[in-house]
């Protein structure tokens, strides 16, 4: 049975997301238990050429390719050319996260490695990356001797697991299954959706303009100048009662040793003491002494009077579209640009090693709790 490891060192951008346009792979790493192949693909301005498909010939032809995250990994190859649809895989990631009962979320290659007393990751390299070095940067000697340890330990992991997995029969088959499930996602990430940006600005704007709506009605409640709709401490005080402090800028005034006064400003506040309107739920205590949590289960599980429930219904209500507006009709688009995805596409994460019940959870954004009203942003490419 032919089996390599494989792992790949990317640039960082977006701790090297492989669908922000400007990460490239530097260097791709395969070892089979003896040998390691180190392939220069964008370390440097030398053209690659060959390697790419030597890269591939030695995927398409192994029995077993280990990962640790091979989404991560499978993605940068798919960039290049380098297809996973029909390999077979083994990644040690996802199986030490269902070997240790699913309580460790995203475990690492070190923690991973160390759980098997096989050893860790050389640390050298992280300085690098720490003075903001890009990978491509850092000597090539140095990074070639990372990506080989990494490669070592996955190898290695991937030998104990077999050895544990074992032992544990009633585990094999969700391991099998999921690596399974993992090629499938990764194609899922690859693919993203795509997204009306055009549709998500006019949205945008009208949920900016039931905002402000709402804004003036609290305000008429409460024409407090700089209260923050937004803030649990201020809506902690006006609900049940508190020492409200708004911020403000404060004069300030000193005398130099040659006499001159010297007139300035510093952030201050104002205070203004709130009566309650409504008794806080038991066990709704914040941290900080004398609040009360404000968040939407909270506040619908309050007995108000007929004026505070008025008051809570326009929060609410704004809570849910601020919400929209910044999660979705705003918040995507920004995501869209912070990641420098292309092609009006949407690449959100799809996580095996999250969730301790073992359901798939998506972030990044969470692409399985899209507000109904925003689905209609998220368009087909057929």
């Amino acid at each position: 049975m032919k089996i390599l490891s494989c792992d790949v060192e990317t640039t960082t951008f977006s701790k090297g997301n492989p669908f922000d346009s400007r990460n490239k792979m530097c260097l791709v790493g395969l070892y089979d238990g003896t040998e390691y192949s180190i392939y220069n693909i964008e370390y440097d301005d030398t053209p690659y050429g060959y390697e790419v498909e030597e890269i591939r010939k030695k995927l398409d032809e192994a029995d077993l390719v280990l990962f640790f995250n091979m989404k991560f990994d499978g993605n940068h190859l798919r960039k290049y050319g380098i297809n996973y649809y029909d390999w077979k895989i083994h990644d040690c990631q996802l199986a030490h996260f269902i070997l240790g009962n699913q309580t460790q979320p995203y475990p690492s290659l070190d923690e991973t490695a160390s759980h098997y007393g096989l050893g860790t990751k050389l640390d050298t390299i992280k300085s690098y990356w720490g003075a903001g070095l890009q990978t491509n940067e850092i000597p090539l000697d140095e990074l070639t001797d990372y990506l080989q340890q990494d490669l070592k330990l996955t190898y290695e992991v991937y030998l104990k697991q077999i050895e544990e997995i074992a032992t544990k029969p009633h585990l094999a088959k969700l391991i099998n299954v999921s690596m399974v499930d993992t090629l499938v996602l990764a194609d899922m990430e690859w693919n993203g959706l795509k997204y009306d940006f055009t549709l998500s600005k006019s949205k945008a704007e009208g949920l900016q303009e039931q905002i402000s709506e709402i804004d003036s009605l609290l305000w008429g409640m409460y024409p407090i100048s700089g209260l923050n709709w937004n803030s649990n401490d201020h809506l902690s005080c006006i609900l049940y009662g508190g020492l409200l402090k708004i911020p403000c800028r404060e004069a300030t005034e000193r005398t130099l040793k040659d006499g001159t006064i010297k007139h300035g400003e510093r952030d201050g506040y104002t205070s203004r003491q709130m009566v309650r309107l409504v008794e806080p739920l038991r066990g709704s205590e914040c941290a900080k002494e004398g609040f009360w949590k404000t968040n939407v289960d909270t506040l619908s599980n309050l007995k108000p009077n007929a004026y505070t429930k008025k008051l809570i219904g326009l929060i609410l209500e704004r809570g849910v579209l601020e919400k929209e507006l910044n999660t979705y009709a705003l918040g995507l688009p920004k995501l869209y640009e912070e990641y420098h995805y292309a092609d009006n596409i949407i690449h959100g994460r799809l996580n095996q090693v999250v969730a301790r019940t073992g359901r798939l959870s998506s972030s990044e954004p969470n692409m399985q709790n899209i507000s109904g009203t925003m689905l209609d942003c998220f368009i087909t490419r057929f």
